[in-house]
């Protein structure tokens, strides 16, 4: 093996580790999302803040451009530091995530409608073409949200667990690859 393969091997090892770390602790794992996000957003304020003279030599900065960087900056140290804030952001993550459920839910039984409408104009019978599927999953992601509102702390959780699944199936699918190739 050479040594791609094997750093890939070790590095999908590490990310099975963490997603099952992540998986078994959803409440940590959904609360780190505040922690990640505002180190996201610190390094885009400092990549800002470094080449902001170099873009404003070429006509692309202002002002408010380095304002916005600023202000980012001290917007990422306190969503860092301060454990209040980290909680603030995961409640209100938790509710957009639940709004945006719904609406999700809600796009899909408008187009399972649609598409009941179609196949009933066309009488063509074609693979997912299977409104009543659409219809019910649309149903599903209603109620979903509606109890994610209900219980941000359930959906907190859910989505904590589902994070550490995505890590665990994408270092599965790094050993994989490293593997095939």
């Amino acid at each position: 093996m050479t040594t791609k393969k094997i750093l890939a091997v070790l590095l999908g090892l590490l990310m099975i580790i963490g997603g099952f770390y992540c998986a078994v602790t959803p409440g940590m794992t959904y609360f780190s999302l505040a922690w990640v996000a505002g180190f996201a957003i610190l390094f885009d304020a400092v990549g800002v803040l470094t080449s902001w003279s170099d873009m404003k030599a070429l006509g692309h900065a202002d002002g408010w451009t380095l304002c916005g960087a600023i202000l980012s900056l001290v917007f990422a140290l306190a969503l860092i530091f301060s454990v209040r804030l980290q909680l603030f952001t995961g409640a209100v993550m938790a509710y957009v995530i639940a709004f945006w459920i719904i609406l999700a839910g809600c796009i899909r039984i408008m187009a399972a409608v649609r598409l009941r409408r179609f196949k009933k104009a066309t009488g063509l019978e074609a693979p997912g073409m299977a409104w009543g599927w659409v219809l019910i999953l649309g149903i599903l992601m209603i109620i979903a949200g509606i109890l994610g509102l209900v219980n941000p702390l359930g959906l907190a959780i859910a989505i904590g667990f589902l994070v550490g699944i995505s890590i665990i199936a994408a270092g599965t699918n790094l050993i994989a690859f490293a593997l095939m190739v």
